[in-house]
């Protein structure tokens, strides 16, 4: 996603923000909101950012740097995303040496319908 962009917020001041706020064009008070005033303990460390949407899509703490925290808009976004299913993906080239290799690998089970239907009108 191009239009996705994460600021290391412990990498500048609010002064700097400013500017990365400008550059990116990101609501200023998101970047002073997570940053914080001078001289308190800096919670956030990186926050990404959506340009084409104005939104925030996560972020992370000092504390845990690994851990990205999202977004209520976002969390709903991706937990509605089904997991993509390698046994269920349909072979590039429909021939007979190809799914039968797929139904050795995956088994029966993972044959689409074409692939099926492939099958099924083949000269035996």
């Amino acid at each position: 996603m191009k239009n996705i962009i994460c600021i290391d917020l412990t990498q500048y001041t609010l002064t700097e923000l400013k500017d990365v706020s400008e550059v990116y064009n990101i609501p200023f008070f998101y970047l002073e909101d997570l940053k914080g005033e001078p001289g308190e303990e800096v919670y956030f460390g990186k926050m990404w950012f959506d340009t084409l949407n104005q939104e925030i899509v996560g972020y992370s703490s000092i504390l845990d740097k690994d851990k990205l925290i999202l977004s209520e808009s976002y969390t709903d976004i991706i937990s509605d995303i089904k997991p993509s299913d390698l046994k269920k993906r349909r072979v590039d080239v429909l021939t007979i040496d190809n799914i039968l290799d797929k139904i050795a690998k995956y088994g029966i089970d993972s044959l689409v319908k074409e692939e099926k239907d492939f099958l099924d009108n083949s000269e035996k």
